[in-house]
């Protein structure tokens, strides 16, 4: 990390032992693209403020990244399509924990 992708970051006691010669440059976008395209889910792929959601979920800088609240509460899982169904609505298949599981077998 830099003083601009994490400021302050050269503060802390063990920071000297992280290589620093390098430049960070995010490659999520590139890298999210080149998966997709693999899978042949590269259409899937396109939802601009999914990438700002995880870019913000995934920032070197914990001042910038999103807490479990801040990221659920982000407008993408709210304006998604489709939308998220009511809990309720969901199938329910009973209890499958691994213990129970083995005994059925």
């Amino acid at each position: 990390p830099t003083e601009q992708t994490w400021p302050g970051f050269h503060k802390y006691r063990d920071a000297k032992m992280v290589p620093s010669k390098y430049k960070y440059n995010s490659k999520l976008r590139q890298w999210l693209k080149d998966v997709a395209a693999k899978s042949g889910l590269q259409n899937n792929i396109k939802d601009e403020k999914c990438m700002q959601l995880l870019e913000k979920m995934l920032s070197l800088d914990p001042a910038k990244r999103l807490t479990a609240r801040d990221a659920f509460s982000d407008e993408w899982f709210w304006h998604c399509d489709p939308p998220p169904c009511d809990p309720k609505n969901l199938p329910c298949h009973g209890s499958s924990h691994e213990f129970t599981m083995k005994k059925r077998r």
